[in-house]
């Protein structure tokens, strides 16, 4: 059979909050506290059904595919923070990370198939109320960075990043269970970089420009089960500025375009394996708004 088509993810808004609140007692204290709540990842999909694109189409009898797919994820830290300034220039600090994960998708791929409607056919249930327990964790991040000010009014800053999803549960694993059930995403080790420059134009006026790469977690073979997660984004680049209204009042405004990148690989069944002569692309790109607001107290 050939069937071919293209559908795009109707995806709109997707908030991600950020509230951080830090407190020293006096100008002479050693210790400063800290608190952050911080959403640091996630992903949102919602293709629509279709009746030629063989993955979107009705699942059997009538059809070949799983029907309209939808997912959303958000990884929430909840950071407290305590700091001790040993000396003019060194401190250090000790800050528990605590991660609360939502995951919402349909169809749910990570369940074995049923026939919960009894007409015959094992189709993935919704997993968007149900109580299935599906263990993912947060990858280990290592990071460095470094700053300069050695140029007037001028800050110039890079961070170097390594997330290691390979061996993280529910990345590590790819492809169909005995049950099938998708065993995970299958994703690789990434390395990024992150640069930015700040200017101060004015006091209260400071503007700002940044660059980011990452390698690609996703690998071509993996696209496929990868249509609910198309993470393969490498490139962006911001700019930004804030203007203090008030020797309390600071207002931070910054947008962002993350570059278009694209993956493809099989279609894979759960019986036969990649079935040849089939072709699956994931492609992904983001704009981003920045709003934000600084109140010393």
């Amino acid at each position: 059979m050939n069937l071919s088509d293209s559908n795009n993810s109707v995806t709109n808004v997707f908030p991600l909050p950020f509230v951080g609140a830090v407190y020293r007692e006096s100008d002479e204290s050693r210790v400063t506290y800290g608190l952050g709540l911080l959403t640091v990842g996630g992903f949102s999909v919602n293709f629509p059904g279709s009746l030629t694109n063989p993955i979107l189409m009705p699942p059997p009898p009538a059809g070949l595919g799983v029907g309209p797919i939808y997912s959303q994820y958000q990884i929430v830290q909840f950071i407290p923070t305590i700091a001790w300034q040993v000396t003019d220039r060194l401190s250090v600090a000790f800050s528990p990370i605590a991660d609360l994960a939502t995951l919402s998708v349909d169809p749910g791929f990570l369940a074995a198939p049923d026939d919960a409607n009894g007409n015959g056919v094992s189709t993935y249930p919704a997993l968007t109320h149900g109580t299935l327990k599906i263990g993912i964790d947060a990858p280990l991040i290592a990071s460095v960075g470094a700053a300069y000010t050695g140029y007037a009014r001028t800050l110039l800053a890079i961070d170097a990043r390594y997330v290691g999803y390979r061996n993280t549960r529910g990345f590590l694993n790819f492809g169909f269970g005995p049950d099938g059930a998708v065993q995970g995403l299958g994703w690789s080790d990434i390395f990024a970089l992150s640069t930015g420059a700040q200017y101060l134009v004015t006091d209260a006026l400071a503007v700002r420009m940044g660059y980011s790469f990452n390698t690609n977690p996703i690998q071509n073979d993996r696209t496929f089960f990868n249509i609910m997660s198309p993470l393969v984004i490498q490139h962006g680049v911001s700019i930004g500025g804030s203007y203090s209204l008030t020797a309390c009042l600071k207002l931070s405004l910054a947008y962002s375009h993350f570059f278009e990148n694209t993956i493809s690989g099989p279609m894979v069944s759960p019986i036969f394996g990649p079935l040849p002569g089939t072709s699956v692309t994931a492609s992904a790109a983001a704009d981003a708004v920045t709003l934000g607001a600084t109140f010393l107290f």
